[in-house]
């Protein structure tokens, strides 16, 4: 759901052999990055502050996917 309270799973619709997921601030802060196989990945960012964050999924080094994701308050 969008948006989330920080824990979230990003579902994929083909198994690739391997992707980077990488997680963005606004303002361009890298904040994590994550590899994943298969067909799902479940992240945590409950610790970070609220806020728009932008969900980077690369394979092969290749931007396969940009999503913006709204963390608020639980």
């Amino acid at each position: 759901p969008n948006p989330n309270f920080g824990a979230f799973t990003l579902e994929f619709e083909q198994a690739k052999d391997q992707r980077t997921v990488r997680i963005y601030s606004l303002l361009g802060t890298l904040v994590k990055t994550l590899d994943a196989s298969g067909s799902s990945i479940s992240l945590n960012m409950e610790q970070e502050a609220d806020g728009v964050y932008m969900v980077e999924i690369l394979h092969k080094d290749k931007v396969i996917e940009l999503i913006k994701m709204v963390k608020e308050k639980h």
